[in-house]
């Protein structure tokens, strides 16, 4: 009988072959390739110190077996000890992962959208170790989690360790021209980009920063003596500062602004390339709108004054691009580059938001040490090194020459190229060339508390001490500091910047090169009395003041040198020196907003000294 259409045949499961299911799952998942820890520069067996405090970022390598592109997100834990409590960080943005790319490392590490980033909170980079692996591994397209088939196993230990902190003071200096009579000065651009690629690029986690313009009398079109000049000003202004109270550990860098114009370019220069400890070492730059297509911040003072800076911390030349010296056998890597051509290190710019600098690879056969001449200038871990361990040895000077021979050991202090002492001293800053056997005193003051250059037994410049009636009262051997980034074809010029004891009836300096004088200094006929000082006048941009003098000062060697305070005379910094008219216009934007600020002026013949003093004024006041 017929009952009708018979029901469907239903088409029966069958259960898939176990190695198609493996397939398709390690397809869908991801392992771990390696795992970095980078603030500078770095390779993967973290041969480079990582400093406590310093932004830190983790980089997670990851591969693929098969299947499309996928873009993925994660977290990962670090813990304080391999058991212990873990604390999770998500990462900054996603990593594009390509089948394509597997067993190639070295594309990954050269490329940061090719690794999964994450930034460790400053709490887990204090100095102590930490344990870190991948926690989760998301589908940044559609949230599903991610298998990992190796995340467990896959972790990296590191150790932070504690840094000593970078002390630098940038002089801005104005020169005047006659087309120009406002002047030329570094912006406030310059100088914040140089601030942000010290603390991005040197070997630390604190760089304790200060500015100020100071006018020069410098001027176009530039040589190889400009930055000469422009040395023996800052060694003035660095010797009056640690009489008034600066940290002797800080560093003090001059930047001249280059109008613009390639005939006004200043070479720069460091003036000593201390073998040891020794931050009495200055040096000077340019800076200006980058013309170099690597370089996309705004300035090239920031590179190219971490340079000149790091000569002052001993790093010479490795001999690399466009007459770069060989002074550096020990350089390690081909080319002047962060890494030799297997690509073991990879630099990383942490970058700064602020500013708009993003943060990116820098691959090591690309990019070159900055002490090189190289284009795509960064920090390799050769210098980060030589940098971090020289911080280290001055840190041990303290902070005063009256105190810091107490501080430290008799072993640390004979390793050192300076001496710290106070009393009564004469600090002399001249300009010098050895070649042509010339030279010129430029700055005579005195002091009373000095780090000054260890003793020059076999130097040839000489400073005699003569009385008023011509009597030789005592003589010095004084070392030359020789320019570092002076030709090698042209004239050794260098600067000299001695401090000598002074003597109560010294009138007269001598200069002399291999017993030929070359210049002398006579003081004033009366020590100076200066009165008065007062604000003459102000703008939003400048405070001017003037201050009494007797009126034969200016036809003699009467020099004033101005010094501001802002923690009401516990320290003075010296915004001027040398001066030879009763007047001064001071750049406001030295001071933050709402600063207390007194200002003095020291008249000086060199030997002796009077001091006016203003009243204390908010900065942010009308005259």
């Amino acid at each position: 009988m017929n009952h009708g259409m018979p029901p469907p045949r239903r088409r029966r499961k069958v259960a898939a072959p176990a190695a198609d299911i493996a397939f398709a799952a390690e397809a869908n998942s991801l392992s771990v390739d390696g795992i970095e820890v980078v603030q500078v520069v770095q390779d993967m067996d973290h041969s480079v110190t990582l400093i406590a405090g310093k932004r830190t970022i983790v980089r997670v390598y990851l591969s693929r077996p098969a299947g499309a592109n996928i873009d993925v997100r994660g977290e990962i834990s670090v813990r304080r000890t391999p058991n212990g409590a873990a604390q999770n960080v998500p990462s900054l943005d996603t990593a594009r992962v390509r089948s394509s790319q597997n067993d190639n490392l070295q594309a990954k590490r050269e490329d940061l959208a090719l690794s999964l980033n994450f930034r460790l909170p400053d709490a887990l980079t204090t100095a102590d170790r930490i344990f870190i692996r991948v926690a989760s591994l998301t589908n940044a397209t559609t949230g599903a989690g991610i298998d990992c088939t190796n995340c467990d196993t896959q972790s990296v230990e590191v150790k932070f360790k504690e840094a000593h902190p970078l002390r630098v003071r940038l002089l801005k200096i104005r020169y005047r021209t006659p087309a120009k009579p406002g002047g030329f000065v570094p912006t406030a651009l310059d100088a914040t980009l140089f601030k942000s690629w010290l603390n991005r690029a040197y070997p630390v986690s604190n760089v304790i920063f200060s500015d100020t313009t100071v006018e020069s009398d410098i001027k176009p079109p530039f040589d190889d003596n400009t930055s000469n000049l422009v040395n023996a000003q800052l060694s003035a202004i660095r010797n009056l500062d640690i009489d008034g109270g600066t940290d002797q550990r800080t560093h003090y860098y001059g930047m001249v602004a280059d109008g613009g114009l390639d005939e006004q370019f200043m070479r720069g220069s460091a003036n000593e390339i201390p073998h040891s400890a020794d931050p009495t070492a200055v040096a000077s730059g340019p800076t200006g709108s980058s013309g170099y297509a690597w370089d996309t911040d705004g300035s090239y003072g920031d590179w190219y004054g971490g340079h000149e800076l790091a000569h002052t911390f001993g790093r010479r030349h490795p001999g690399f691009c466009n007459g770069n010296s060989a002074s550096d056998n020990n350089f390690p890597f081909e080319h002047g580059q962060l890494s030799n051509g297997d690509g073991a290190f990879v630099g990383l710019d942490v970058g700064d938001s602020a500013l708009g600098v993003p943060m990116k690879a820098l691959p090591g056969h690309r990019w070159h040490d900055v002490m090189t001449y190289c284009t795509r200038q960064w920090m390799s871990s050769y210098t980060f090194e030589g940098i971090q361990r020289r911080l280290a040895k001055e840190d041990a000077l303290g902070p005063s020459p009256a105190e810091g021979v107490a501080e430290m050991s008799l072993a640390a202090a004979s390793e050192l190229e300076v001496n710290m002492a106070s009393g009564n001293f004469v600090n002399v800053v001249a300009t010098i060339n050895l070649t042509q056997r010339t030279g010129k005193i430029l700055y005579v003051n005195p002091v009373s508390r000095a780090l000054t250059p260890a003793p020059a037994a076999g130097s040839d410049a000489e400073i005699r001490l003569l009385s008023a009636d011509d009597q030789m009262l005592d003589s010095f051997r004084v070392p030359v500091k020789l320019n570092t980034c002076a030709e090698s074809s042209k004239d050794q010029i260098g600067i000299i910047d001695a401090i000598i004891p002074s003597h109560p009836d010294v009138r007269q300096l001598q200069l002399l090169i291999g017993g030929q004088l070359i210049d002398t200094f006579r003081a004033a006929a009366a020590t100076p009395e200066v009165s008065n000082l007062r604000r003459a006048e102000t703008s939003d941009s400048a405070m001017s003041f003037a201050w009494d003098a007797p009126a034969e000062a200016e036809s003699t060697n009467v020099r004033y040198n101005i010094q501001s305070s802002t923690d009401d005379g516990k320290t003075w910094a010296t915004i001027a020196v040398g001066l030879t008219s009763p007047e001064l216009s001071i750049d406001r934007s030295q001071y933050p907003p709402g600063s207390h600020v007194t200002v003095r002026v020291i008249a000086t013949d060199g030997f002796t000294s009077t001091v006016t003093s203003s009243e204390t004024f908010a900065v942010d006041e009308p005259e």
